[in-house]
């Protein structure tokens, strides 16, 4: 079948295993790849982390390393599916790789602002992962009914990433810190429902 169909069971499978409840990483803020951000704005990456202990400032330092990479799921694909799916599965060996130490750090803590911290970031993956699907275009020389399924697994996959995140960024503002609850509410905004701007308007969440 489908590559798309390839994707799921190698990218969705795995976080179907986990809880989201329990899972924890991400911070946020938005801005519009077409427009400035206004200062009402939240501004996702502007953080004074001089005062964090060592090792969430690491975990911190390789998120923004890991969520920075340019990534095209799309070139990929127009070069051989080989590639395509060589990406794919380096890009969520990386998410689970910081999945599983974002959690090991987190596992135990009661501290407020870590765990908020933490279950931003992570929604913050889900997110990459959705606008980077999101962005795959429909391949030239196929059937009419194959593009249409094509596009159908395409948006089933987006929708189930971008439910992730939902239910990640809503776990993040029950826990009610100001820093990074209020990030959270901001990407739900644009998330209730999403759309086909969603992602150009989290940009700065899962691209910066």
């Amino acid at each position: 079948m489908f590559l798309v169909q390839n994707a799921r069971s190698s990218l969705i499978a795995p976080w179907k295993q986990r809880t989201l409840v329990a899972l924890t990483t991400c911070l946020l803020a938005a801005c519009s790849t077409s427009q400035q951000m206004s200062d009402a704005q939240p501004r996702p990456f502007a953080l004074d982390t001089s005062d964090w202990p060592e090792e969430r400032r690491a975990l911190e330092e390789d998120f923004h390393t890991w969520l920075g990479e340019f990534v095209s799921f799309d070139a990929a694909l127009r070069q051989s599916m080989r590639k395509f799916n060589s990406l794919l599965q380096e890009r969520s060996a990386g998410q689970q790789a910081l999945d599983a130490r974002l959690r090991d750090h987190l596992k135990g803590s009661t501290d407020p602002d870590l765990r908020a911290w933490g279950t931003l970031r992570l929604a913050q993956t889900y997110l990459n992962f959705a606008c980077l699907i999101e962005d795959i275009h429909t391949p030239s020389g196929i059937t009419a009914e194959q593009a249409r399924e094509f596009r159908n697994n395409i948006s089933t996959l987006v929708s189930d990433l971008f439910a992730k995140t939902a239910t990640t960024l809503n776990a993040t503002t029950e826990q009610g810190v100001d820093t990074w609850s209020h990030q959270a509410d901001y990407l739900l905004q644009h998330l209730d429902p999403p759309t086909s701007e969603t992602c150009e308007s989290t940009l700065a969440f899962w691209r910066p």
